[in-house]
């Protein structure tokens, strides 16, 4: 069996909006240093994603200088800065059952996305001082994360999608690309699935490393269906996923994980597996 590597790094600054792959990575206290910083809220103040607006996935980002950049089709770009200082209008919003105190990025950002998704919604951003933290049941140092659906990290073996990719070639089915599942990290070497039964890891070598713990199983929802070139939603890879990766009541693929950092994490670093 191969080694493991990392293979890709993937960042999403806005929740829910196109991924960013990357060759190198700082974690700092939320994770990926700017992923899921920004969040579109509804009127009430819930989190929007493509569960429900599937056309986010067309939302390309890109951050530079601490300023979040985002294009879609048939719109201007938009640039938005973090807001900060005694001016940036708070908010509270929820994510899942989290309440959140946020800071609002103003009307021009909220016409845009309004513009985009005909539907009523503003951007949010995660401030520094936000506290949010890991469901307690998994981990047990207060590590807090920003607008990510409930850890940090999300840890995906190769492997583990070249194997699904086959079993939809068997049925006559086009491949997907890793892009469905949104990975912060995706692992090469080593059999498919062996993540399931990964507890600990160590990134890098002796001049650099940081420890990784996998928390519980990524349960799968509607975002896996959606295509992320088209923004649309259909059956696949969801369905065959279900006829061998459902247990509990739910379809899992993928670990969520915490890390112990802030450090640097690259593309081509050995990934050891202590436990």
């Amino acid at each position: 069996m191969s080694a493991l590597i990392i293979k890709e790094l993937r960042v999403y600054p806005l929740k829910s909006g196109a991924g960013i792959e990357l060759e190198a990575t700082e974690l700092d206290t939320f994770g990926v240093v700017n992923d899921r910083r920004w969040m579109l809220v509804d009127a009430a103040g819930s989190f929007l994603s493509q569960r429900v607006q599937p056309r986010m996935a067309l939302l390309r980002t890109h951050c530079k200088d601490g300023q979040l950049m985002v294009v879609a089709p048939g719109m201007p770009q938009l640039i938005v800065q973090p807001p900060s200082g005694s001016t940036a209008m708070r908010r509270t919003v929820t994510v899942w059952d989290d309440v959140c105190h946020v800071l609002d990025c103003g009307e021009e950002a909220a016409a845009w996305m309004r513009g985009f998704l005909n539907y009523d919604c503003r951007l949010v951003y995660c401030p520094d001082d936000m506290v949010r933290l890991v469901d307690r049941s998994y981990a047990h140092d207060a590590e807090r994360i920003s607008f990510t659906d409930g850890f940090p990290l999300l840890i995906i073996s190769q492997a583990s999608l070249d194997d699904l990719n086959t079993r939809l070639r068997g049925k006559g089915l086009s491949p997907v690309t890793m892009d469905r599942f949104r990975p912060n990290i995706v692992i090469s070497g080593g059999a498919p699935y062996a993540e399931d039964s990964w507890q600990e890891l160590v990134v890098g070598d002796s001049t650099r490393t940081m420890h990784l713990n996998i928390l519980k199983p990524c349960r799968r929802c509607s975002i896996v269906p959606v295509d992320q070139t088209t923004g649309i939603r259909g059956v696949e890879p969801l369905a065959t996923l279900t006829t061998y990766r459902r247990r509990d009541g739910g379809v899992y693929f993928g670990q969520n994980a915490v890390h112990h950092g802030p450090g640097l994490i690259r593309v081509g670093d050995t990934v050891n597996v202590i436990r």
